[in-house]
């Protein structure tokens, strides 16, 4: 989905729309908030399948 420049730390985005881009931010943060309010709940059911969840979310969308 991207490409990384050699020696950088700059992404540049091939072939992705910046209409397609902030989509896809929306539904990734859509995603993550829906497992992370169900982990704020007290005595959260299945907590590590939650937290399972988080974690590539996290990493998307950072």
């Amino acid at each position: 989905m991207f490409e990384v420049a050699r020696n950088s730390n700059k992404r540049f985005y091939a072939g992705m729309d910046v209409a397609d881009l902030l989509d896809d931010l929306a539904q990734t943060q859509a995603a993550w908030n829906a497992p992370y309010q169900a982990l704020a709940a007290p005595h959260p059911r299945d907590a590590t399948a939650l937290r399972r969840r988080l974690l590539p979310l996290s990493v998307r969308l950072w």
